[in-house]
């Protein structure tokens, strides 16, 4: 959010420059009372005071997952994996 009011902050402005999914800008005073409250997204935020800030090398990197495959339902509404597994021998 470039065009942020004087006096206002964005919740979170994230340490390692990304935008967060959801943000809001608040005022520096709410920004003290959610930190204050430990609200979860503080510990990235550039804004928060009392502890070191953390550099974006020392955040966690999101994993490369590997695409789940598609599982197609039998007729019954089962999965067909299951369906098979699930009939009497």
């Amino acid at each position: 959010m470039p065009n942020t009011p004087l006096g206002m902050r964005v919740c979170p402005t994230r340490v390692d420059g990304e935008e967060a999914l959801f943000a809001h800008v608040i005022s520096v005073p709410t920004c003290q009372e959610r930190q204050r409250g430990q609200f979860h997204k503080c510990p990235s935020c550039s804004h928060r005071n009392g502890a070191p800030q953390l550099a974006p090398t020392d955040l966690i990197p999101r994993p490369e997952l590997p695409a789940l495959p598609m599982v197609r339902a039998a007729a019954g509404g089962a999965p067909a994996a299951l369906a098979k597994s699930a009939r009497p021998a």
